[in-house]
């Protein structure tokens, strides 16, 4: 659906390949990407093209934004962890798995 209004039509591959030579042209290690889900086992990202992309979106949104975007201590789910660090820990929550390394 992220494609539809950029692109004109609804399609996961043209959109990651859109973003892939626009947006994150830069990133330094090519992801194995293959859908849109934000679920799928089959999608590989390096430690280091996560940290790319999270400095990507402070530099453009700016840290006020991220902070609204990501959980910390005591808030969705880390509603019952991180009490003491909350405001200092922020992190992007579920899965880290089937990282590229």
């Amino acid at each position: 659906m992220a494609s539809k209004e950029p692109l004109g039509y609804m399609s996961d591959k043209a959109m990651i390949d859109t973003l892939l030579n626009t947006d994150l042209k830069d990133i330094p290690q090519k992801p194995n990407w293959v859908d849109g889900s934000g679920l799928s086992r089959y999608n590989l990202f390096s430690p280091q093209a996560k940290v790319y992309i999270l400095n990507k979106l402070q530099t453009e949104f700016g840290i006020k934004r991220l902070k609204a975007i990501l959980p910390t201590g005591s808030t969705g789910t880390f509603k019952n962890y991180y009490l003491r660090d909350s405001g200092y820990i922020y992190a992007k929550t579920g899965s880290l798995s089937n990282l590229l390394h």
